[in-house]
Formats: structure tokens, sequence, C-alpha cells
């Protein structure tokens, strides 16, 4: 079925001698595999536990930082472990490359942590421990960060510092030029080339807490430059959590629409508490815009559920608790893929209502939080304007009775020539060959005649097959359209 062909699903239910149906519906499955592992937050793994006081099988739960890698049927812990909240490892960024996580550290807070993430994995203490490495933009190679920074409200363990260049992972500063005055970049990224950095215009000359902002980088002199407005919501929106697509023309991003009251950009609850307050919270949308002169934003309808059921519980409004997308940035079977948290209803699973969420406050032990991560398969070279996303899925391997949130998603960490493979992206050489003996897939940097998909390439004409439509696109060759 992942041939490119439709697939023809019928169904027909039954209850007692009656059968109600058929249903059917034509599905099309993308002819590609999807590359990478998603790092995430999750409050109630059974992985780490350094929290007490959650209620019913939650008396003693976890935050960490836990990855899905393509054929995991379980998550791995990544950052965090037992004990008090000093090993509460959560609010995190990772680069491209899969070379580096950073995360806040519990024992330090707000400082932060950052992780090498090839094995063995391990942890280095940045300094200083004052909030500006949190929820930092961290460039694709991994060898340097852009800070977050927020003056708007609560967000949270943010430095007001303006934002600016720093090492990893030791976190010494790097000069540059070009930064406006008094910047101040709330929940920056880089796209996928490392060229441009999209954030929420907080503070600096016309700043309004709301707009989505870009503003351009060369890696090889530290010169920032071109700094513009992309969209600026109508008020009260909030766009926030922006995200690049693999081809570096657009930006995908949190629009929020129902501000909690204390959690800027969140997806929380209007407390923390177990009262009536907690019953509802935080709506947001997720959108996009292209990077044109005249840049066009557009909800995407179909990736949050605009026309599916609503259901009891308070999921009146599931299309509105779409939340903190990351982009895969490696293209698939022609789409881009985007990670994202949702609050929707998961099927007859997970029902309860959407903002019940927190261990210490409700009991999710046995009725499963509808906290986690979907993914959605995104169109690329979309014509502005329009809709170019498609029907999410839930994300598979996630532990069902934990809340789960802000997925990054990236490739993982290369491989030296040699090791077993599957693809080139997998290899630090960029390309995966059969060995000298024609037996299994091996890790090579010897550059063949032409570059398969996921394979490295500089122009097009790297590619194999370059005519029929593969590109090279963040220097690896991948289909563009889809199959």
């Amino acid at each position: 079925s992942n041939a490119g062909e439709d697939v023809t699903v019928t169904v027909v239910l039954s209850e007692g001698t009656v059968a109600y149906g058929p249903i059917t519906q034509k599905w099309k499955i993308a002819s590609g595999t999807l590359k990478g592992t998603v790092y995430y937050n999750s409050y109630g793994t059974s992985l780490a536990k350094n929290y007490t006081g959650g209620l019913g099988g939650f008396n003693k739960f976890g935050g960490a930082t836990l990855a899905i890698r393509g054929s995991s049927t379980d998550p791995a812990l990544v950052a965090g472990g037992d004990g008090g909240d000093a090993q509460c490892r959560v609010c995190h960024s990772v680069a491209a490359n899969g070379s580096v996580l950073i995360t806040q550290r519990g024992d330090a807070y707000p400082g932060s942590s950052a992780y090498k993430l090839a094995a063995p994995i391990s942890e280095t203490q940045m300094s200083p421990t004052d909030g500006r490495f949190t929820w930092a933009a961290i460039a694709p190679d991994g060898q340097s960060l852009f800070s977050n920074a927020h003056n708007g409200g609560a967000l949270s363990g943010a430095s007001s510092l303006p934002s600016a260049l720093y090492a990893l992972p030791g976190g010494t500063a790097i000069a540059t030029t070009g930064l406006p005055a008094g910047l101040n970049a709330s929940t920056p990224v880089f796209s996928p080339d490392g060229k441009h950095i999209a954030f929420n215009f907080d503070a600096g000359t016309g700043a309004d807490q709301r707009s989505l902002a870009m503003i351009d980088f060369d890696p090889a002199t530290k010169v920032f430059s071109n700094f513009r407005v992309l969209y600026t919501p109508a008020s009260p929106n909030v766009a926030v959590w922006p995200t690049f697509f693999p081809t570096n023309d657009g930006v995908l991003f949190h629009l929020q629409t129902v501000y909690n009251g204390h959690d800027f950009g969140g997806t929380r609850s209007n407390c923390d508490s177990a009262g009536a307050c907690s019953n509802s919270g935080a709506h947001a949308e997720l959108w996009w815009t292209d990077l044109s002169a005249t840049p066009t934003a557009h909800r995407m309808d179909n990736l949050n559920g605009v026309n599916l059921p609503t259901g009891p519980n308070e999921h009146g409004a599931d299309a509105t608790l779409n939340y903190e997308p990351t982009m895969n940035p490696v293209p698939s079977g022609g789409y881009a893929w985007v990670v994202f948290t949702s609050r929707r209803l998961y099927g007859n699973v997970a029902t309860i209502n959407p903002f019940w969420s927190d261990p210490r406050y409700h009991d999710i032990s046995v009725t499963p939080t509808t906290k986690k991560l979907w993914v959605a398969a995104v169109d690329l070279n979309a014509a502005p304007g329009t809709d170019p996303s498609h029907p999410a899925f839930y994300l598979p391997a996630q532990e069902l009775l934990a809340g789960n949130s802000r997925g990054y998603w990236v490739v993982d960490p290369c491989e030296p020539s040699g090791d077993s493979c599957e693809s080139g992206d997998e290899c630090c050489g960029g390309f995966c060959r059969e060995g000298e003996d024609g037996g299994a897939l091996q890790c090579t940097d010897q550059k063949p005649v032409c570059a398969q998909e996921f394979e490295k390439c500089v122009t097009d004409a790297d590619c194999c097959a370059s005519a029929p439509g593969i590109h090279c696109l963040n220097q690896r060759c991948t289909t563009p359209i889809p199959r």
C-alpha cells in the first residue's frame, strides 16, 4: 500500500442483529520511511520518577525528556532520572543533526544542561544559570545557539536578556554584528540550512509580543541582516513556537487564540489545581506562512482537525487544541512531516477533559490524558494562502498514561564509515552502500556515481534520477513530489 496507490477502507459496525454502514474512505499511504528521532517532554512517565503527590497510581511520577526512534515500540529515557526534582529534565531544544540537546535542570533552575546525543550520552552543565539558554534555537550543526529572550509574561525559566549567539556546549558568547538593538527573540528556531531564525517578536523597536518575525544569518561571518515581520495576528492572538519547512521557504507556527492567564504560548489549564479553573485552558491552532516579500499566513485546517467529530467532556473545540509544532528536517515520500502536541480526543481511549493532564490534581493513572503527540504530512512547495496539510495520526510508542508534549523531530546522530545503515542520512560520510563483499549496507564516505534518496549532495545533478524530480534539499537528495 505504500507504493503510492490509494487504499480503500470499508467499515461496517454491528450491534446485536443490526448493521450500521458501510462507511467507505480512500487513504493515500506515502511511499517513504519517516526518518530520525522525536525528543519530547513527558510528565507521568514510568521511566523516571522524581516528583511525589500524584493521584492514584501516580503517587510518584516523573518529568523527563524521552525519545521515540523510527521503529520503536516504546520510548527511551534521554535526560532525567529517579530521585527528587533535581533530576527533572523537560524543557528542551535539539539540533537538527541530532548531535546535542539542551534542557532545563531541576537542580539549577533556570539553568540548563547540554546533552551530547551520540552514544554514550553525556551531560555538560552550562553557565551561567540565569535562563538565557532556556528554549534556545540550536544551530543545525549543534555548534552554537541563539538565545531565547522574553519580557512579555510568564515563559517558564526564560531570561529577559537580549538574544545573542553562544557556543556549545559551554555557553561562551560569540561576537556577532547586525542584531537590532534590544531584540528579544522569543521561542526562536533556526532554519534547516542555518541561514534564518524565526521567532515571536517580544522586545525591540516595534515589538508587540504577538508577531512572527525572522532575521537572516550568515554562519560563516556571524552577521545578522534583513530583519522583518512575517505575520501579525489580530489581537489578542499570539504567534509563537515557529518551525521551518525542510525546504527553508516556509514557517509553520502555533497561533495562540485563548490565553490561560499564566503561561505564555503555553498548553496548560487556567490554574494548577483541581478546581473548576482546571477544566479549561490555552487554545491554539497551527498555521503556516510563506517567506516571500509579501507573505501570506493560512490556517492548516486538515492538520488541526476542523472537520473531525466533536465529543463530550469539553471536546467541542478540539480543532483549537493543537500546539508546539516541529518539522522533520528531512522530507520523505514527497512530504514534509510535523510532530505537534494536541489535547484532542484519541478515539474511545483518551476521552477525559482535555486539560486534565497534571497527575497532582487529576487521576490519569487509569483514564489516560489526551495530552499526546500527533504527526501530520504537509505538502512541499505549496501555494501561499492554501492549506497544504493532511489529517494527523497519533504518534506510536508513547506511554498511554503519560502527559506528553513539545516533540522535537531531528535526524539521528551520524554513524562512522563501516557501521551498518539503512540510508545515507544515518552516515557521517553521507552515503550508505553495500560493503566490498556485496553484503549488508554500510556507511561510507566514498562518493558514488550518483546519490540515492537521503544521501549527501550539493546540487540536483548529484542525485540519481534527478530528471524525474529528485532534488538536493539541505544537502540531501529527496523527492519533493508526493508519492
